[in-house]
């Protein structure tokens, strides 16, 4: 299933929390556990996890950014915003996130943020959420490593039985 989400930006450079659009496709969707892909189709415009509890976070993200990658710096492009894609590319305009019993498994402080490096613009959001196979399961690692060791043992002695056999054979 892929949803789509229209976003408009109003500054030249912000970033926009969409993580309540995110939880609208999972809840339409009616997937328990699978993963939630979101992609971004923009060339200056990306997608990020980051914190969305205190906004000065954001900030500080788009000042560094700004520093490390300034809005003119004798770049060819003839257009201009050239640093807005240099930095979606550095943010990057896709990502995935697990869900779980019909929640995102993000940190207490995580939100999905679109980041809009030219606006204001009209943004398009895709969201594709994909559920686990139904014979998917969660198991131990501690069982896979007791089956693993086994396996080694019982082949380790198949081994050594052929070599005997062989060893017979040849006598």
């Amino acid at each position: 299933m892929v949803y789509e989400f229209s976003i408009r930006t109003f500054e030249p450079q912000e970033f926009i929390d969409i993580t309540t659009y995110i939880y609208r496709a999972i809840d339409a969707s009616g997937i328990e556990n699978g993963i939630c892909h979101v992609f971004i189709p923009h060339t200056t415009a990306g997608v990020t996890i980051n914190e969305n509890a205190d906004p000065d976070v954001v900030d500080d993200i788009l000042g560094e950014l700004n520093m490390l990658v300034p809005a003119h710096d004798g770049y060819a492009h003839i257009e201009g915003n050239s640093a807005a894609h240099i930095k979606s590319s550095m943010m990057g305009v896709s990502l995935q996130v697990i869900i779980h019993g019909a929640s995102l498994l993000m940190g207490r402080w995580q939100g999905i943020y679109l980041a809009e490096f030219d606006g204001p613009r009209n943004r398009t959001v895709y969201v594709k959420i994909q559920p686990d196979p139904e014979h998917f399961k969660t198991i131990d690692l501690q069982e896979v490593e007791v089956e693993v060791e086994d396996k080694v043992e019982v082949e380790d002695k198949v081994e050594v039985e052929d070599k005997v056999e062989d060893e017979k054979s040849n006598e």
